[in-house]
């Protein structure tokens, strides 16, 4: 019994530094964002906090993964959806995921610069896999349906599930790095972002075996609030 207890204190004090790391990062960006602030914040000394996390470079990999345990469960309860067919689904996942983080765009935006810096790139491509890990599964149900509805034409779910999401990445990256961190006008770079996109949009419909024009990963109104600033 003492056991659990100790295990619960552990997750609510982790818990803890993730949220204050959560506030500071709102507040001025990871890169700007010390241990030491950390420490002052929450009242604790550097030996307590690296019980709980080895380096802040740990701390960042462990809020990520936070963030995309958070992203499943927004979307996870479309995919079991009974009365959506698997073409709506997948275009709910796509604009359900990008409304979600949206509504997280500050903190995100505080990250970006140095989530996409060389220095995290092993921290990138795991926190990468561990999407891929979580989303895959759900993302090749529902392509299953579509081939079982003859809504789709492909012939492996599975594998079409992870195109998708390695293209997902891909797609992520591109935008971020070559169009949200520039310092090109806003409309320059809204109109990049769209048609960016429309080449995605392409690769996910031949995958899919679906007619030009069927599948939307960017909903211009969202993206416009990204670019806006």
């Amino acid at each position: 019994m003492a056991r659990t207890v100790n295990d619960k204190e552990h997750a609510e004090r982790r818990r803890e530094i993730l949220d204050a790391a959560q506030r500071m990062i709102y507040a001025k960006g990871y890169e700007a964002m010390s241990v030491q602030d950390l420490l002052d914040e929450l009242g604790i000394s550097k030996g307590a906090f690296y019980h709980y996390f080895a380096s802040k470079q740990a701390l960042l990999e462990a809020f990520v993964a936070r963030m995309t345990e958070e992203g499943v469960r927004q979307v996870a309860p479309y995919v079991d959806d009974p009365e959506l067919g698997a073409l709506a689904k997948f275009q709910k996942v796509m604009a359900v995921g990008m409304a979600w983080k949206t509504g997280q765009r500050d903190l995100l935006m505080g990250l970006m610069r140095s989530w996409y810096g060389d220095e995290n790139l092993k921290v990138r491509l795991r926190a990468n896999e561990l999407g891929r890990k979580a989303l895959t599964p759900l993302i090749a149900r529902i392509v299953a349906q579509g081939v079982a509805e003859g809504a789709f034409d492909t012939p492996d779910p599975e594998r079409a599930a992870e195109m998708f999401l390695v293209m997902g990445s891909a797609l992520s990256e591109t935008i971020v790095t070559e169009v949200l961190l520039s310092q090109a006008p806003a409309a320059e770079r809204l109109e990049r972002t769209l048609s960016t996109a429309a080449a995605y949009e392409g690769f996910y419909e031949r995958i899919l075996g679906v007619p030009a024009g069927t599948i939307r990963l960017v909903d211009p109104e969202l993206m416009g609030k990204w670019t806006a600033g």
